[in-house]
């Protein structure tokens, strides 16, 4: 059994660049657009992670390009064809063979060295700048602020509709109020009757359009019910102080509608904030995710370029697979 059937296969993982790439993007445009004010915790996080992701994307970047450099100055290939040659050649004893291959073997090993020790350096550089990410904690303990924030917006809606309601009945009612003092106006009822409002009996006689009687009915029939009295006990300053009264309670009610919305709009940019956050931490963790990859890819190239049990062809062909798996997701003339 051949050593490149016993030895495992070199597996390279590459990155996916543009999970990378709206990542990066994703984190640097959060941080510049989130206040976090209500979690100063968190706020004072951003800096430090874009700081972060700066220098290992940096640092990737070049340690790739470290690695292309002296791949670039590797060339196995003569190395591996004159010990072809020489496996083949019969004039040579199996001694005189082994000797020719040591002395090919210690070349290559030279040339290899170089290559494994820029990938060590770079591996470490890029694991280092990946565990300085990942240990930037953007998780909350809890999902406590976020029900919390859910519940306030609930409450909050809960009573605006509940003011919107009341708001819709008083507007009602005060136009109906309205429209009666503006009739009783038109017919001087106020002169004519001096304190108390006119019976429907003496309306009848004074308003004859059926419409404006009616709505002047109506008017009182609500004023009435409003302030608990029958129509013989009300007078005209009943009317216009309860018109008043409610244009005041509308009034009020509609200030604290005004500052339920605002509250609504506060609490909704705290969890707009939250979802950013969320965003952010999900992205840095992708960012990560993906990076990881190359680094651990390199460590295996590694274990198994440093093999005891590693064939002379199978170097080759680990250092000739390690240059395409680099060229599969990096291109040098990206470094700016």
């Amino acid at each position: 059994m051949s050593t490149e059937t016993l030895s495992e296969p070199l597996v390279l993982t590459p990155p996916d660049n543009e999970v990378m790439t709206a990542a990066r993007q994703n984190i640097l445009a959060q941080v510049s657009s989130l206040k976090l004010n209500f979690l100063p915790a968190m706020k004072e996080k951003m800096l430090p992670l874009q700081d972060a992701l700066i220098s290992a994307d940096k640092a990737y970047r070049q340690e790739l390009a470290n690695i292309t450099v002296q791949l670039n100055t590797v060339n196995l290939k003569p190395i591996d064809q004159k010990q072809q040659l020489i496996e083949v050649d019969a004039t040579l004893s199996d001694k005189q063979k082994q000797q020719a291959i040591n002395l090919l073997n210690g070349q290559r090993i030279r040339q290899v060295s170089n290559i494994t020790a820029a990938v060590r350096r770079s591996a470490a550089a890029i694991a280092e700048h990946n565990d300085n990410m990942a240990q930037i904690n953007l998780t909350l303990e809890s999902n406590r602020l976020l029900e919390t924030l859910q519940q306030q917006i609930d409450s909050i809606t809960q009573r605006s509709a509940t003011l919107e309601s009341a708001m819709a009945l008083i507007a009602e009612d005060r136009r109906l109020l309205d429209a009666t003092i503006s009739t009783l106006e038109k017919y001087n009822i106020a002169d004519l009757f001096k304190e108390l409002l006119p019976t429907p009996e003496e309306l009848q006689l004074i308003i004859t359009p059926s419409p404006e009687l009616a709505l002047v009915s109506a008017g009182i029939a609500r004023l009435e019910k409003l302030l608990d009295k029958i129509s013989s006990a009300l007078t005209y300053l009943d009317l216009t102080r309860e018109r008043d009264r409610l244009r005041s309670r509308y009034n009020a009610l509609l200030d604290d509608s005004r500052l339920s919305t605002q509250e609504t709009k506060v609490i909704k940019e705290k969890l707009d904030e939250l979802t950013g956050l969320a965003a952010v931490a999900q992205s840095k963790a992708l960012w990560v995710q993906e990076a990881k990859k190359v680094y651990q890819s390199l460590y295996h190239f590694l274990d198994q370029i440093t093999s005891p049990s590693d064939a002379s062809a199978l170097i080759s062909q680990h250092v000739e697979q390690l240059k395409t798996y680099i060229k599969s997701f990096y291109d040098v003339k990206r470094i700016v």
